[in-house]
């Protein structure tokens, strides 16, 4: 199994990396979870990045000099998208701060 990256340029092992990273230990869950735990804030972070250049177009766009029901049709879009962005900037935050807060140790073993 691998994971796609949100471009859609390159897959990432999911589990072969685990698999080697642990051998001869058992079960590969820590290094999976590690895995999981990285991958989450990098695509957290490329997010918000994606996002901040999103805002930048949005912005310019809204400050068009327009004027109509046309342009206030436009302008509405524009407020849909921007409240998209607050959404899901804040579940990809939230989720990254889970993936932080999962840091709990604990060996192998361990129930």
């Amino acid at each position: 199994m691998s994971i796609t990256s949100l471009s859609g340029n390159g897959t990432q092992p999911l589990f072969a990396a685990a698999q080697a990273a642990s051998a001869g230990t058992g079960c590969p869950c820590l290094t999976v979870t590690a895995n999981g735990r990285e991958r989450i804030a990098a695509l957290a972070a490329n997010s918000a990045s994606v996002h901040a250049t999103i805002r930048e177009a949005v912005a310019s766009a809204h400050g068009i000099d327009w004027s109509g029901r046309a342009a206030d049709h436009y302008r509405d879009r524009l407020a849909t998208v921007r409240n998209s962005l607050d959404a899901h900037d804040g579940e990809a935050r939230s989720t990254a701060q889970v993936a932080q807060v999962s840091r709990i140790p604990w060996t192998q073993g361990d129930t």
